[in-house]
Formats: C-alpha cells, sequence, structure tokens
C-alpha cells in the first residue's frame, strides 16, 4: 500500500483551517451576540475537527494558526463547478453539497441572524456627531435669509434675558431643593453616626461579655479539673481508710482471739495449779507444819 505523506498533511492543513473557520464562524459568531444582548440560543452545530485532527496530527502548524487566530480573518471558499472541468458548467446539487459540508451555509444563516453591521461607539458617536453638524450647518444657510429668522435674530437678546431670569428662578428653586436635601441628608447622617457609636458600643460589650465567658469557662474547665483531681484524691483517701478499718479489724479479731486464748491459759494454768495444790496436800501430811507458814488464802483453797 503506497503512503502519500504529502496528501496527508494537506488534508491535516485542511482539517485545521477547517476547524478555525468553525470556531470562527460557529463560536465566536454566537459569543459575539451574546456581548451585545441579542436573545440568543446557542446552537451547537457539531463540526468540531479535532477527532480527525488527533487522527492524522503530524507535522506542527502552531506558527500558522497563532498568526490567523492574531489577524482578522476573511474567508475565500473554492468551490467545483462541476466533476467533468467544463467551463461555464455549473451544476447545482454539487455546488450546495459544498457550500453545506463546508459550513458556508450555516455561517451566513448565523450571520443573518446578528446585527448587519458592527462598528465601535467612539466611531460611531464621532460620525453621527459630523453628520449633524453638517446638516445644521446646510439648515442655517437655508434659512439665515429669511424675514422671520432676521426677526428672530433681532428679538433673540431678548429671549435670551426672558430665558435667564426662568433659569435663574429654576436655579433658586433647585438650589432650594439641594438645600432641603442637604439638611435631610445631614441629620441622616448624624442619626447614622449616633446608630454606628451605638452599635460600636454594643460591639464592645458583647466582646467584653464574650470575654467573661470565655474567662468563665476557662475557670470551670479550671475547676472541673481540680474537682475531678480531688475526687480522685477522695476515691483514694476512701479506699485507704477502709484498708485501715479492714486492717484494724483484723488485728481487733487477732487481739479478741489471743485474749480469749490468754483467758483460756490462764484457766487452765489455774485448774492445773489448784488441781496440783490439792494432790499434794493429800499425799503429804507432813507439810501441816509448813501450810501453817503460807499465807490464810492458800490455806483455803
Amino acid at each position: 500500500m503506497h503512503f502519500n505523506t504529502f496528501e496527508l498533511c494537506i488534508n491535516f492543513t485542511n482539517e485545521k483551517l477547517q476547524q478555525f473557520f468553525n470556531h470562527h464562524m460557529f463560536v465566536l459568531e454566537q459569543e459575539e451576540y451574546k456581548k451585545e444582548v441579542i436573545e440568543w440560543d446557542f446552537i451547537d452545530f457539531g463540526m468540531d475537527q479535532q477527532a480527525c485532527i488527533y487522527l492524522i496530527e503530524k507535522e506542527n502548524l502552531n506558527k500558522l494558526m497563532t498568526n490567523l487566530r492574531s489577524s482578522h480573518p476573511h474567508f475565500v471558499r473554492c468551490i467545483i463547478p462541476n466533476e467533468t472541468k467544463t467551463p461555464g458548467a455549473m451544476e447545482n446539487p454539487l455546488v450546495m453539497h459544498q457550500l453545506r459540508c463546508n459550513g458556508v451555509l450555516e455561517g451566513i444563516r448565523i450571520c443573518r441572524k446578528g446585527f448587519p453591521n458592527r462598528i465601535l461607539y467612539g466611531d460611531f458617536k464621532q460620525r453621527d456627531a459630523l453628520l449633524v453638524i453638517q446638516w445644521n450647518i446646510c439648515a442655517f444657510m437655508g434659512v439665515k435669509n429669511w424675514p422671520w429668522m432676521k426677526m428672530y435674530f433681532k428679538i433673540k437678546p431678548l429671549l435670551k434675558s426672558a430665558e435667564t431670569e426662568k433659569e435663574m428662578a429654576n436655579m433658586k428653586e433647585e438650589f432650594t431643593k439641594l438645600k432641603e436635601a442637604y439638611a435631610k441628608s445631614e441629620a441622616l447622617r448624624k442619626e447614622l453616626e449616633e446608630k454606628m457609636v451605638t452599635l460600636l458600643q454594643e460591639k464592645t460589650d458583647l466582646q467584653l461579655q464574650v470575654q467573661a465567658v470565655k474567662n468563665l469557662t476557662e475557670e470551670m474547665a479550671a475547676l472541673d479539673e481540680i474537682i475531678a483531681k480531688l475526687t480522685k484524691e477522695k476515691k483514694a483517701l476512701q479506699e485507704a481508710h477502709q484498708q485501715t478499718l479492714d486492717d484494724l479489724q483484723s488485728e481487733e479479731d487477732k487481739v479478741n482471739t489471743l485474749t480469749k486464748g490468754k483467758t483460756k491459759l490462764e484457766q487452765q494454768v489455774d485448774n492445773s495449779w489448784r488441781k496440783s495444790l490439792r494432790q499434794s496436800k493429800l499425799a503429804e501430811p507432813r507439810w501441816s507444819t509448813r501450810e501453817q507458814s503460807w499465807p490464810e488464802s492458800w490455806r483455803n483453797q
């Protein structure tokens, strides 16, 4: 398969130029209508060539496209009149097909919906002012020799004097109105200043209240910490106290046990002693002489 690189470059360039044409005629034109406050529903003609350009892009045409975008382009379309290359022959369906495919018909349709002419406001104002001046001069030259116009020129100063008096009266009335408006404005300004002072004072008070609340919150947080610490210490003391009570009860139980044991042992010792004493008394009568020397309490046992 023969690959024609030159034809591919031509096709790519044509697609880029077609994309530029579509953007200028369809997108920018409709955006201009919105700027001119024309009631307009944006129409998407679906003629973006980017997908096709991505398929065949090989050469860099950025410089050409940059130059085109920085200019005010005018477009010229080459139309094939017929497929037989016959001079003077025009095949209307073929021509219409090309105009439709190239977007020319859609571009014309969009342009017909907008303003027919565009001119900057400054240029329009200057041109219109010159036309008015020219028209006034021509009109004056045509009527300056009329008798009525000559009479008007003579009484014009008198009219001007009357107009001046009327203008002075209007100025006095306007001055009075402005003075009253100024007085009202000044009263309103003072009232607003008083309200502003009051609002500033209220703002200061609120800030102080907020700061007080903030300080109180911080104090409460510190007190909460202290309470938590004291609660913890109290719990520890209660546990220690309970442990002490438990230990004391245990010691008391031990003391009671020992006391009972001591009492029991003392009783056993006393019983043993008494028993031994009685046995000794019965077994050895010779001790009677010595018994007399014992204490009275022992002899009665």
